[in-house]
């Protein structure tokens, strides 16, 4: 059984850039936890890309295409990758 060293919590923008800038300092063992099958695909993501497209400054729109290749190629290029289970949110809010 593998162990993980460190535990990033959500696979959003800021997940995602916490484990690359650790990866980068040489980290290993390092285990993404997100709720959802698909990485950067909630509010937090969706909410960062809408801000980067409205900054009206020269490089602003350059930068947010390359954040958003950057983060497509680094979940891309993980190890591995598992789901442990789903949960049905609608299902289990009832009144």
């Amino acid at each position: 059984m593998q162990r993980a060293r460190i535990a990033v919590i959500g696979g959003g923008p800021a997940g995602v850039a916490t484990a690359w800038a650790l990866s980068r300092r040489g980290e290993n063992g390092l285990l993404i936890l997100e709720k959802v099958e698909f990485a950067n695909t909630h509010s937090s993501g969706r909410n960062a890309a809408m801000i980067r497209q409205l900054i009206d400054e020269p490089g602003a729109g350059p930068l947010a295409r390359s954040s958003a290749q950057f983060s497509q190629s680094f979940l891309l290029n993980l190890k591995s990758t598992s789901t442990l289970g789903k949960s049905d949110l609608f299902g289990s809010a009832r009144p």
